[in-house]
């Protein structure tokens, strides 16, 4: 519908998803139609930060068919339980970008489950990455 993904592009979620590359991300859980995963080369200033990523290739929420947002809408919610009992998170934000515009610089539908602490400054403070990253340079 409102896609920008380029001709030829060489998506690095479905490269995890396929283990086609050098290891990038830990899948931690998986379900019939996603995953989640730990990015390794991401380092959050707050707190750890997981990865829902759809098995099938949507490039963006305007893709996704209603089933399937609902499946990573549930898996979403029992991350963030996860993340509360065993990381003792205070709280959880959920990122999900769309168009460059929207900050999106993979073009895979993913969404961001971020542990959060109070008065980690959250909004100011800015993702460190590591020499990789996920995005496509």
């Amino acid at each position: 519908m409102f896609n920008h993904e380029p001709e030829g592009y060489s998506c690095p979620f479905c490269r995890i998803l396929n283990s086609e590359t050098e290891k990038q991300a830990e899948v931690l859980y998986e379900t019939a139609s996603a995953v989640v995963c730990l990015p390794l080369h991401h380092k959050p200033l707050s707190g750890p930060g997981l990865l829902i990523i759809p098995k099938q290739h949507v490039e963006n929420i305007y893709d996704m068919d209603d089933t399937l947002l609902v499946d990573v809408m549930i898996l979403a919610r029992k991350v963030a339980l996860f993340a509360k009992e065993i990381w003792q998170a205070d709280g959880i934000t959920l990122i999900q970008n769309n168009e460059p515009a929207g900050s999106q610089d993979v073009w895979h539908f993913h969404l961001h489950v971020k542990c959060r602490r109070e008065g980690d400054n959250f909004w100011k403070a800015s993702l460190q990455r590591t020499d990789q990253s996920l995005r496509q340079e």
